[in-house]
Parts: C-alpha cells; structure tokens; sequence
C-alpha cells in the first residue's frame, strides 16, 4: 500500500471541551510511537500515555492500523475512559439561565437594555428576576435527581433557557 497516512484528532481523556491535537498515523506505526507523537503533539512531554479509546463508543484501540481518517480519540495514562460529565454541562446550563452568565445572552440583553427606555428597562429586568426566581426550585429540585433524568432534563434545559428568554424578550419588545 506504500506509505499511506491516517489523520486523526486525540484529546486528553476527558477533555471534551478543549480543541484536539491532529495526528498523523503513518503506516506500520507501532502503537507505542502513535502514543509518543500523541504526547507530543498535544504538548504534554511529561506524560506516558498508554491507552487509546473512540470518544464516540468508548472502545479501546490497541492498534494504529486500525485508525481510520478523522477519527476521534482519547488518550490515557492508564486510567478507563472519561465519560462526559453531565453534572457539568447541567450546573453551567442552570447557572446561566438562573444568573444570565452565559456571554451571549448577556450581551444581546445589555444591547437590548440599551435600547430601552428607563420604564421598560425595569420591566425587562424583573421579568429576570422573576424567572431567576421560577427558576431556582426547578434548579433545586433537578439536582437532587439521578443522572440519567439530568441528562433528560439537560434537553429540557435548552427549550426552558430559549423559552425564558423568548419571554423576557417578548415582555419587552412591544416597547422597544
């Protein structure tokens, strides 16, 4: 087959956020040089990867060979396959509706506070705070379920954030 070439994106176990190396597997490759050119592309000389999963399923890859174009993986230093975390995305999802953190959403509010006259301006921050409040023991209530309903309710989550926000909006935009 000559020299072909397989590129891959390797991520460090768990990081799901971060953008991933690309590697390029070369032909014959031992996996022990596919994980040193890991360490190394991901700027991580310190560390001694010794295990390789498919982000997508999980399964373990043992081999270069069987890498496949745009592949994406992880790589560890020994320990299983880091599931995403949905604690995380939930807790940061809540956080930014129940506190408008999230970047976005607070500077099309800050635009369109500025548009608005001192009366409406009131209006459309208490209507944030009155969904803040909603918000707080559904908030509440969704962190003591088990996980599989926080994935569920992470769905959930996306509608109620644009539906919040559709609202306030709305609350507002007759006198904008």
């Amino acid at each position: 087959s000559g020299m072909s070439k397989t590129r891959v994106f390797v991520s460090l176990n768990g990081d799901y956020e971060g953008s991933p190396a690309i590697v390029v597997v070369k032909d014959g490759m031992t996996f022990e040089q596919f994980l040193a050119k890991c360490s190394d592309k991901l700027k991580l000389p310190e560390k001694k990867f010794t295990r390789c999963f498919y982000i997508s399923n999980a399964a373990e890859v043992d081999d270069p060979d069987d890498l496949m174009p745009d592949d994406k993986l992880f790589v560890s230093e020994g320990e299983d396959f880091k599931k995403k975390s949905t604690e995380g995305m939930l807790s940061s999802g809540l956080n930014a509706i129940a506190s408008g953190t999230s970047y976005v959403y607070s500077k099309t509010t800050d635009f369109a506070k500025a548009q608005m006259s001192e009366e409406t301006r009131k209006q459309f921050e208490d209507a944030e705070a009155k969904a803040a409040e909603k918000l707080a023991p559904i908030v509440d209530k969704i962190k003591e379920t088990t996980a599989p309903a926080v994935e569920w309710t992470d769905k959930k989550l996306e509608v109620l954030c644009w539906r919040v926000h559709r609202f306030m909006f709305a609350q507002c935009s007759h006198n904008l």
